[in-house]
């Protein structure tokens, strides 16, 4: 086989500052090498060694810069569709599945949507946390109830990573439509509480509407005990954003060589059950879809012929064969727009 040359382990643009050191246990520092490593080597696992599990594929915010506001895909729900959450026995028949696997490890709670408008979202995190996930992480935009921080940590919630984007209010409104400044800080801050019994990360994604507030916002939040600031450009992944020089500050230019590290890591479950080989397949593209849960079982897509060719076209630097994976922003390199034009 040949190497495509290019493993990439996350892309370009994305800029990390650890705050503070996260405790770890020699289980977690395992799994954590194993996600990272094995990618690099080609080797399988046995099964995912993480998985996204979309608890809702509804959103309460519509920010400019989010692929899902022009999802076309109708599995992309609106707020109070009971058909946006995922039934508990999909969530538990998934993890059931998936903690009979020695190499699973990690879940996500979100894909697409905003997680804890789910109502059994505590109850999600304590029947994984009993059934032994070791790592149970959620992304979200903080605007819920602050009596929910206590609630997910006591079930057993081990990260969380708030999407912030904006140090002052009214930069907030432009980069967070339908959010709340004042509910999404307060919450943030609090869950700093628990700082020593989960890792706490907040997000910055730069965009023409708050690009000179970067500065400002970590400044305030290194004086937090939050675990890792990340400060990433935004990108329009899938090429779904119309009118991208509105609000993007860079463009990316395509990589000649890519393999990417997620066709050998995880797997994506959506709301309605349907799988797809990584975080990218916005708007359910069918040359990433390996099957319908629970009909087609995770340990089944996770080993299907399909998935296999992906992995093969990819270690053989032929990404840009699958017309989603030529699209992705991870193997592209950031350029500032304004530079160039």
């Amino acid at each position: 086989m040949v190497d495509g040359g290019g493993y990439t382990p996350f892309r370009s643009g994305h800029n990390y500052t650890d705050v503070n050191k996260r405790r770890q246990t020699e289980e977690y520092r395992a799994y954590r090498e194993r996600y990272e490593q094995w990618p690099k080597a080609r080797r399988v696992a046995d099964f995912p060694i993480h998985l996204d599990l979309e608890l809702s594929s509804a959103c309460n915010l519509r920010c400019p810069m989010c692929p899902t506001v022009h999802i076309s895909d109708p599995s992309f729900k609106k707020l109070g569709c009971d058909s946006a959450m995922m039934p508990a026995d999909m969530f538990k028949r998934a993890v059931d599945e998936a903690r009979r696997h020695e190499d699973f490890c990690s879940i996500k709670l979100n894909y697409r949507g905003e997680s804890t408008l789910h109502p059994q979202i505590v109850d999600f995190i304590s029947y994984a946390r009993d059934a032994g996930v070791i790592d149970i992480m959620l992304n979200t935009n903080g605007n819920y109830p602050l009596s929910l921080n206590q609630e997910m940590v006591d079930a057993g919630l081990t990260w969380i990573a708030f999407s912030l984007d904006a140090s002052r209010p009214e930069t907030y409104r432009r980069c967070r439509a339908g959010g709340d400044f004042f509910t999404a800080y307060p919450t943030a801050i609090d869950m700093c509480r628990f700082a020593d019994r989960l890792a706490v990360q907040v997000g910055f994604v730069v965009q023409k509407a708050n690009r000179g507030e970067v500065q400002e916002f970590t400044d305030f939040w290194s004086r937090m005990p939050v675990h890792r600031i990340l400060v990433s450009d935004a990108y329009n992944s899938g090429g779904l954003i119309a009118n991208e020089k509105a609000i993007l500050t860079k463009r990316y230019e395509a990589a000649e060589q890519f393999c990417c590290p997620q066709l050998w890591q995880r797997l994506v479950l959506w709301s309605d059950g349907r799988i797809f080989a990584c975080c990218h397949a916005w708007d359910a593209p069918e040359d990433l879809h390996l099957g319908d849960f629970p009909g087609t079982a995770i340990k089944a897509a996770w080993d299907s012929e399909k998935l296999r060719e992906l992995r093969r076209t990819h270690a053989d630097g032929r990404h840009c064969e699958v017309g989603t994976c030529e699209k992705c922003p991870y193997p592209r390199e950031p350029v500032d727009i304004e530079s160039n034009e």
